[in-house]
């Protein structure tokens, strides 16, 4: 009995972390037309600052697996949750472009590692209880996200620095992730047997891409290149091919946002009933239902449509990640039968997966210069059935065992 409330406990103390990284990601971007005037930058300077927390995340997650390999996804996510808001002021309190690129590059490696740690925490979570809650911990993520925007609002309202803000952010978000950290599971439940006193086996580039893991990371990098074209093409489609004004057509992502947080915090329950292959597939329908109603026309009268549009393809969205990180977690353990090459296997995912968030805006801008912006969103429907093709991949994800100790 101890042994499940310290695992349901440990559920809602993941929960926790994904709602901060939710938080911290949401409120530099509300705060980046602030941070590009307080240093005078160019929009060449702001694009070279805004690629340095993108190559920092990929580097990050080079070492993430590795990391919670040795010593645990709960200890790495303990002190990459810490550090993430507080790597976050560096570039608030720069004087100038260096010191703030450098700053974003750190906050980067620290947001790589911290992606890769609370999911493979968020695995030996369902492990332990034996059902699906990874998908809640997602949503928490989004309900972060929201906070982050709405408090960032608050904060440009109420005339704060970008530096004022992000100091009290980090003083926020430190205390809750200080909290959670203490409910994790213990190291044990993911780290290396050899607990990194014995010799390990040398390890290539090469260690932990196995054909589970590639398949899945091009199921999860279709579905998140899907949700990166949505998240940076749906205000200008709405408004550029619709006619919306520009009130109306940042309401086509808000509606997406929220609908696919909500559809996450019922989508563990969900999965329980029907099975992950199933509802990889009945959300892939869903998706493209929703892509097709925002394509339907380009009339004015079309844009609330669109917009609904919009919200079914959250709810379409929703589950597929959380679904994907399930398989590859819980697939990588059953294959190596040990519970640490979750983390290694994870840490290789995510990277693909955030390929497919940086392809899927280029993608669509490539495309529409050719064949216009309806007709580049049009293409979203190729990846859409691909997913729905390779479904069964995502059998991996069930049922939840907890490996023996």
């Amino acid at each position: 009995m101890d042994e499940q409330n310290g695992s349901a406990r440990a559920r809602w103390a993941v929960a926790g972390l994904f709602f901060i990284v939710g938080i911290v990601l949401s409120t530099w971007f509300t705060r980046i037309p602030q941070f590009k005037s307080g240093l005078s930058l160019s929009d060449a300077e702001l694009t070279v600052a805004l690629l340095a927390p993108t190559v920092g995340a990929l580097t990050g997650m080079q070492f993430a697996g590795r990391l919670t390999a040795r010593y645990g996804s709960a200890p790495i996510a303990r002190v990459a949750t810490v550090l993430a808001p507080l790597a976050l002021v560096v570039p608030a309190a720069a004087g100038d472009l260096t010191i703030a690129i450098l700053g974003l590059l750190v906050f980067g490696i620290v947001d790589g590692i911290t992606d890769v740690a609370v999911n493979a925490q968020g695995v030996a979570v369902e492990r332990a209880l034996r059902r699906p809650v990874l998908s809640g911990m997602h949503a928490a993520w989004g309900i972060g996200a929201i906070v982050g925007a709405l408090s960032g609002a608050a904060a440009i309202a109420a005339g704060l620095t970008v530096l004022q803000h992000f100091a009290a952010m980090a003083a926020g978000t430190v205390a809750v992730a200080l909290v959670a950290g203490s409910q994790l599971l213990p190291a044990g439940v993911d780290r290396s047997q050899t607990g990194g006193e014995s010799p390990k086996p040398k390890r290539s580039w090469r260690s932990g891409w196995t054909r589970r893991v590639l398949g899945l990371g091009l199921l999860g990098g279709a579905a998140m290149l899907c949700e990166g074209a949505i998240s940076n093409w749906s205000a200008v489609f709405l408004q550029d091919e619709l006619a919306a004004t520009a009130a109306v057509a940042s309401l086509g992502y808000s509606v997406f946002t929220v609908v696919e947080t909500g559809t996450r915090l019922v989508g563990d329950s969900v999965r329980g009933r029907i099975g992950p292959v199933l509802l990889v597939r009945v959300s892939v329908a869903l998706a493209i239902a929703g892509l097709a109603l925002v394509l339907l026309g380009s009339p004015a009268d079309t844009v609330w449509l669109a917009i609904v549009g919009f919200g079914v393809l959250g709810a379409g969205l929703a589950t597929l990640n959380p679904i994907v990180f399930s398989a590859v977690g819980h697939g990588s353990v059953r294959d190596a039968g040990s519970a640490d090459a979750a983390g290694e296997a994870i840490a290789h995912y995510t990277t693909m997966s955030y390929g497919g968030v940086l392809a899927g805006p280029a993608v669509v801008g490539w495309l529409s210069g050719g064949i216009g912006l309806t007709g580049a969103l049009a293409c979203l429907f190729v990846p859409l059935l691909g997913i729905a093709m390779f479904a069964r991949l995502t059998a991996s994800a069930e049922p939840v065992v907890k490996p023996s100790s």
